[in-house]
């Protein structure tokens, strides 16, 4: 079993995006309480003191789930604290259920089943909070983002840019996204793994609002989920800002036709992504209502 735990713990995730990660961050914790678990009580069964097992049980499933969290930063994975705390919530967990009679309850083994239980939920609520949140943002499809949750910037990230959710300049609903721009040569935002399946629409439309200023050129990249990292195997396009409210629209015929020497895949999208070129100076945006039609 601890081979199996190993192996997937350093191969290479079979499947990408949010939901995805979600659901994997969510099987930490119940992987190592089994591990934790049978290995105590097969300790015991050699030992013979099956307190002493529960523990030494414990301190390998620990030892392991420290073990491959350090390694995955040579394996193309990314470690994280996260993981490890559900590593260790879910190793003690097993070692806690580990011994328990299911026909003969006591008081205390009662307070064991749960606490350990209560130690699984407690590794269970970031990555169920996630799922959640991604399985409503496919519901709100065809809008990808609007603001109204705090949570929705956890999708996005900022290169050379502060991104701040603020009342001001929302065209749907209370919230907008206001980014500043920093001077940098590509400072910019991106939407990694929306909702994939843009492919029963015609348009992408967003409002952005430009403070005061000269005119700015705006980026919109969108890559499917066989662009090989090459310019020319993707969709880009150039889209003028004046100051004020602008409502941005981008054909999806043309984002198809983007990449040289393929179709883009709109069933398969796995990032948008809005940026400038070479900002010399500071600028601010406010970006809303991220949608399709």
């Amino acid at each position: 079993m601890g081979l199996v735990l190993v192996g997937s713990l350093l191969m290479p995730l079979p499947v990408h995006g949010r939901a995805a990660r979600a659901v994997f961050d969510l099987l930490h914790a119940p992987a190592f309480a089994l591990f934790a678990a049978v290995t105590a009580r097969g300790l015991a069964h050699r030992l013979g003191r099956p307190g002493a097992a529960r523990w030494v049980g414990w301190l390998i499933a620990v030892a392991l789930g420290a073990t491959t969290e350090f390694a995955q930063g040579f394996v193309g994975r990314h470690p994280g604290w996260e993981d490890l705390a559900a590593n260790v919530l879910g190793a003690t967990a097993g070692a806690l259920w580990a011994g328990t009679s299911w026909r003969r309850w006591t008081i205390p083994q009662a307070v064991r089943l749960a606490a350990g239980a209560l130690l699984l939920g407690v590794a269970s609520f970031n990555p169920l909070d996630a799922l959640a949140h991604e399985c409503l943002a496919w519901f709100e499809m065809p809008r990808l983002t609007s603001f109204e949750r705090a949570h929705e910037l956890a999708r996005w990230s900022a290169r050379e840019c502060r991104m701040s959710r603020v009342d001001g300049h929302a065209t749907h609903g209370a919230w907008a996204l206001r980014l500043d721009f920093e001077p940098g040569r590509y400072p910019g935002v991106a939407l990694r793994f929306p909702p994939p399946d843009w492919s029963g629409y015609e348009q992408l439309l967003f409002d952005v609002h430009l403070d005061d200023g000269p005119d700015l050129d705006l980026v919109v990249k969108i890559c499917d989920a066989s662009h090989n990292g090459e310019p020319r195997d993707r969709f880009q396009q150039r889209v003028g800002l004046a100051a004020g409210h602008n409502e941005v629209r981008v054909d999806l015929a043309d984002v198809r036709q983007g990449p040289r020497d393929r179709e883009l895949a709109l069933e398969r999208i796995t990032l948008l992504q809005l940026f400038t070129v070479r900002l010399e100076s500071p600028r601010t945006v406010h970006l809303d209502n991220v949608r399709l039609r």
